[in-house]
């Protein structure tokens, strides 16, 4: 999802700003509410996330964000509970299987994968085992990967696989630091 750099962009302390940004990242694709308010929640997730605010934080500031954004595209049904349910549940267990998570939340529709890559993020607290629970589980695994690693880096940056960056970083050259330095410039610049 391309929200995840709209997050970089604005702080959590700027989230009308945030939303508009995540809402017109999202409209010109993926411009129903559901869509809109995923986006206003990732992007939410990851700036709360460099901010440096915990995990029950971070989910708060993504739902805020979402419920904010429901006015936006005002039409469809509303999916903030989805974001609190699919968190909470793994939240309470000891250990994540990817069986459990399979039967219960499978990514292969558009209410399960935002919320699902948040709390992915938020309950392994890892960028590394976020990406590595969501290829297993299937469904639309890159979009849940992508999602709840961003999520999970921004928390604990420490996490992030140095040698799968290495790999993308031979594909893309160094655009991807230029690109993020420049965003964090304009973050701190607000």
């Amino acid at each position: 999802m391309r929200a995840a750099p709209v997050g970089v962009l604005y702080p959590s302390s700027s989230l009308d700003e945030l939303i508009r940004g995540a809402y017109e990242c999202a409209i010109p694709t993926h411009g129903g509410q559901m869509a809109v308010c995923a986006a206003a929640a990732v992007a939410a997730a990851v700036s709360a996330a460099l901010d440096g605010r915990s995990g029950a934080e971070v989910l708060t500031i993504a739902v805020r964000a979402a419920k904010a954004a429901e006015s936006r595209r005002p039409d469809g049904e509303a999916w903030i509970a989805a974001i609190h349910e699919v968190y909470s549940d793994p939240a309470k267990r000891k250990r994540l299987t990817v069986d459990e998570v399979t039967d219960e939340y499978f990514p292969s529709k558009p209410r399960t994968i935002v919320p699902l890559a948040i709390g992915l993020a938020l309950v392994t607290e890892s960028a590394q085992q976020t990406a590595l629970l969501a290829a297993s589980i299937g469904g639309d695994a890159d979009s849940l990967a992508s999602i709840g690693s961003a999520i999970a880096g921004a928390l604990h940056p420490e996490t992030v696989n140095e040698k799968w960056y290495e790999a993308v970083d031979l594909i893309n050259g160094s655009e991807l630091i230029d690109t993020v330095t420049s965003l964090a410039a304009l973050r701190h610049n607000r």
